[in-house]
């Protein structure tokens, strides 16, 4: 019963800070969604509870590479909904906020950015001819392939749904907020 509670307060808290970053930035409100929608995606308790099957080494390293993959889904998300340098602040934007976080290391995350832009563009490629995209494998396999390493059997298939749902909350959100933006300039 109590567990219930705390994860109905710790929701709360996570909507309402959600709430107050869209309206502390600055831009359009699609920019700001997408930013504090970042921010609440590498806030959430998953986030946290799957690095702990992680090595302390290996925990910042997941970290960064889960901010990899979602500046990266948000990227894509919006690549031809706003203007290229709209996109290009809101990467800025992100990317800042990220590195507020205790754990950050931005040469690690030069590192596993372009491998994460690499790695999720093959997954996406070949419709029907691939299988469905199960991006951590992609997020550990960026983290591998940038020269750090984080094994691939310490996450189980709940923490993989996750990401995909996580991919499909961040899609739903910002469709929404497209929508909300298009119905009031009609």
């Amino acid at each position: 019963m109590l567990t219930r509670l705390f994860e109905s307060i710790r929701t709360k808290r996570a909507e309402w800070r959600f709430r107050r970053r869209i309206n502390r930035e600055q831009g359009s409100l699609l920019i700001r969604t997408a930013t504090a929608l970042a921010l609440r995606e590498i806030e959430d308790p998953w986030v946290s509870k799957a690095a702990l099957t992680f090595s302390p080494a290996e925990r910042p390293i997941f970290r960064i590479a889960y901010q990899c993959f979602v500046l990266w889904e948000i990227r894509h998300l919006l690549r031809d909904k706003v203007r290229p340098i709209e996109l290009h602040a809101l990467t800025g934007s992100v990317r800042e906020l990220f590195e507020n976080c205790d754990y950050h290391d931005r040469d690690v995350f030069e590192k596993i950015w372009p491998c994460t832009d690499r790695l999720m563009r093959m997954a996406l490629e070949g419709g029907s001819q691939k299988k469905p995209v199960y991006p951590i494998v992609q997020i550990i396999e960026a983290a591998n392939q940038s020269g750090h390493s984080l094994p691939h059997n310490r996450l189980d298939y709940e923490q993989g749904m996750h990401v995909v749902y996580a991919m499909n909350h961040m899609a739903i959100t910002l469709s929404a907020c497209e929508e909300s933006v298009t119905n009031q300039q009609q």
